[in-house]
């Protein structure tokens, strides 16, 4: 917080062809001034901090430095997501919480550079000098780089259409299991035990009910996604090696003629193409992903103040705040959900580290463009194939919603899968032979 909530939000939201008056653009640059300031503070703190939380706010703030400097310089894209992509969750001094960092300093390119970056940032004289260097020229170069390659491997119809399909079916699979979500849930109560949180057989009818709505609110995502070259609601994208924009005139010569940057502008967005086909797919995706979990979000909360003794009034009022995104936690419940449902979801622990170790490098990211997304397709079968060794783990979850929505995922691949052999095997395509 610098001081200028208002001003920072209205930089970061501006829109193509906007022009500030003469009060926003003196507090526009007070915060930037403010903002660099902040910036040589944390990059002393980096310099020699053995506390990683210290290098994280260092990177974190040199990507919002770099946001509102875009911005300022007449930046058409949403620079927002510079922010979001890094938002920590709010669990200080958590277990939970340190390997939560230690995944993300490692996904900026580890302890080493990030002090290499601050001791290069220090080095220079002047904030004009430090402002172009928030703006990483190394990493403009890699970035074009990666751009292209990344856009390239997706230019193929067949890739962006097997996308396509294979997120539509996974959405209809995921309908199905959450009656079986329900029966797991409630089957507690039938013995006799009591939860307080549990998933509701009303859910079925919601989640439908979502999935409908959720269509137009994907198309929307999904135009605007296109539009702007952004992800809408968060920022986890498939486009892993390339988070930023960077084949654009006000990136790559922020100080030449507005036809110049017109004209790299037009170039990144011919390249950019593939990528914001796949982009959109994710976000029209994830508008039903949404929509439906915060529909089952406001039936369950509903359920259980009903349960509880709440008034009418004060259940009508949390179902509709829930439902608007307005409660916090439902919201990010749902964000989570459209995540996994895209295969977007961020890769946690030893794994998720070593691959973004591997992809902090140009090498690393050439040998492996794409890790995230396959990461997660891979969990997601795992979690539906009908192999024992999978219920200890799910034993060991604690949520227990999360842990029903587990069993139902099993139970629901081990039957489709069984159904499956047993046709084969009695239409005569599976043999002893074979």
């Amino acid at each position: 917080d610098m001081g200028f909530p208002a001003t920072v939000k209205r930089i970061l939201g501006r829109k193509e062809g906007e022009v500030f008056n003469a009060e926003t653009v003196t507090k526009s640059l007070q915060a930037m001034a403010t903002s660099g300031a902040e910036l040589n503070r944390l990059a002393q703190i980096a310099l020699t901090s053995t506390n990683m939380e210290d290098l994280l706010r260092f990177k974190q703030h040199m990507g919002f430095h770099a946001a509102i400097t875009i911005q300022m310089k007449g930046a058409s894209i949403e620079s927002g997501r510079s922010l979001g992509a890094w938002a920590t969750k709010r669990t200080a001094g958590t277990p939970e919480h340190l390997l939560e960092v230690q995944d993300l300093v490692a996904q900026m390119g580890g302890e080493k550079n990030i002090r290499k970056a601050a001791q290069n940032y220090l080095s220079l004289d002047d904030a004009g000098a430090r402002n172009r260097f928030s703006l990483n020229t190394w990493g403009k170069i890699k970035g074009v780089y990666m751009e292209g390659l990344i856009n390239g491997m997706l230019s193929n119809p067949v890739t962006l259409m097997v996308n396509f399909s294979s997120n539509g079916v996974f959405q209809l699979l995921s309908l199905a299991e959450t009656p079986i979500e329900a029966m797991i849930s409630q089957s507690f109560r039938a013995v006799g035990i009591n939860r307080k949180e549990r998933v509701e057989f009303e859910e079925v009818y919601a989640d439908i009910i979502g999935f409908v709505q959720g269509i137009g609110d994907g198309f929307q995502l999904a135009a605007t996604s296109f539009r702007t070259g952004a992800p809408v609601r968060d920022v986890a994208s498939k486009l892993e090696a390339a988070q930023h924009r960077v084949i654009s005139g006000n990136v790559l010569a922020p100080d030449s003629p507005e036809w110049f940057q017109a004209g790299l502008d037009w170039i990144g967005v011919f390249i950019s193409g593939p990528g914001r086909v796949l982009l959109a797919t994710d976000e029209a995706y994830k508008g039903i992903a949404y929509r439906r979990m915060i529909n089952r979000q406001a039936v369950r909360r509903a359920m259980k103040m009903k349960r509880e003794g709440a008034s009418k009034n004060e259940i009508s009022s949390t179902f509709e705040n829930v439902l608007l995104g307005i409660d916090e936690e439902t919201n990010a419940a749902a964000i989570e959900f459209s995540q996994y449902m895209t295969f977007t979801a961020p890769v946690r622990g030893v794994l998720g580290r070593t691959g973004a170790t591997i992809q902090g490098t140009l090498l690393g990211r050439v040998a492996l463009p794409f890790f995230r997304s396959p990461v997660q397709v891979a969990s997601s079968t795992l979690q539906r194939v009908p192999f024992l060794g999978i219920v200890p783990a799910i034993k060991n979850i604690k949520n227990p919603i999360k842990r029903d929505a587990a069993l139902a995922r099993h139970a629901a691949g081990t039957a489709a899968m069984t159904w499956l052999a047993t046709d084969l095997g009695q239409s005569g395509k599976i043999t002893e032979r074979c």
